[in-house]
């Protein structure tokens, strides 16, 4: 599979789809217990902006695409594979994602995700409810892992949204936002001919969350010196405690902080095609190329309709659920 990895794609490109990710309700994909005033604090990247790691998101995608296999095993609609467990012989999912922790060499997935990137957080604003921020650094990002799977039109907008030369540009008619308390002076962003597909990435975020219902009126571009300080006060930080189940008070160290990226921020990541390939795969010849391996794993996990799964923890607390869909 590494020599027809090449088949159908222009040189520099990954045979691979953008996604973009809405936060249905607050994320928490945590970084470990910290020292301090938040005991567990989310991950975040060297500029201090949170993020998703991928290996919680192909965690996800593995585990919703079993989900789906284990009902068709349960229909008959699968022939083969031999015994009701995740990877064994044939799965369609492992051969994609890869095996099980225990179970041998037995190869790579043959998909793989990237981190979720945030691109724009809703924060307050003192005179529109709320606005997008969009830090300048991260749209770069954003403009990267366009270039990579070939959407070279996003891939220009978004470079030029991250090249705006003021301060603070934005996107909406008015003069000036006010984030929180403080007065942001906006200029036009340089979008010129591209604003079409502007109204595309907003058209195909309506379809996922009500959130994102006029972004390109309420998209603020921030320089990262002030965008990282507004994205700090942005995210939200919840206390919790563990009650004793007796006595109803708090247990001895039951009382801690939680951070959680808010709802409604938006996320850019790639799904993509290795040209790997593993014994799953060729059990049952799954797929016969890279491009035919993606298109059985958007089928698969229905991505195409939009995709609702949970990532990073708190689950079990109505944390975590994001939705994915590829962008055309």
């Amino acid at each position: 599979m590494p020599a027809q990895a090449q088949q159908g794609q222009s040189q520099g490109v990954l045979t691979g789809k953008a996604l973009l990710g809405v936060a249905v309700t607050h994320l928490h994909p945590g970084a470990g217990r910290s020292p301090g005033i938040v005991d567990l604090p989310v991950v975040k990247d060297s500029m201090g902006y949170p993020l998703v790691p991928a290996s919680s998101v192909k965690g996800a995608l593995k585990t919703r695409c079993a989900r789906i296999e284990q009902a068709d095993l349960s229909n008959g609609t699968i022939k083969c594979f031999d015994e009701k467990k995740i990877c064994i012989k044939g799965s369609l999912c492992c051969c994609l994602f890869g095996g099980e922790a225990g179970e041998g060499p037995k190869g790579s997935g043959v998909i793989t995700v990237l981190d979720l990137v945030p691109i724009a957080f809703p924060v307050a604003s003192a005179d529109q409810g709320f606005v997008y921020v969009a830090p300048k650094s991260l749209l770069a990002r954003a403009a990267a892992i366009f270039s990579a799977v070939g959407g070279s039109d996003y891939a220009k907008l978004f470079t030029k949204l991250s090249q705006a030369p003021s301060e603070a540009a934005g996107v909406n008619i008015n003069n000036k936002v006010y984030i929180f308390t403080s007065p942001v002076e906006l200029k036009p962003a340089p979008i010129d001919g591209d604003a079409n597909i502007l109204d595309g990435l907003a058209s195909t975020l309506r379809e996922i969350h009500p959130l994102a219902l006029n972004l390109k009126e309420r998209l603020v571009i921030l320089d990262d010196s002030l965008a990282s300080k507004v994205v700090e006060r942005a995210l939200l930080r919840v206390t919790r405690v563990r009650l004793d189940k007796r006595t109803k008070t708090v247990e001895l160290g039951g009382l801690w902080t939680e951070e959680y990226i808010p709802q409604g921020t938006i996320f850019v990541s790639a799904i993509i095609a290795t040209g790997y390939t593993n014994e799953f795969c060729k059990k049952c010849n799954h797929c016969s190329s890279p491009e035919d391996c993606l298109d059985k794993a958007l089928n698969k996990l229905g991505l195409q309709q939009g995709l609702p799964v949970f990532v990073g923890g708190k689950e079990t607390v109505g944390k975590g659920l994001i939705v994915f869909k590829p962008l055309t």
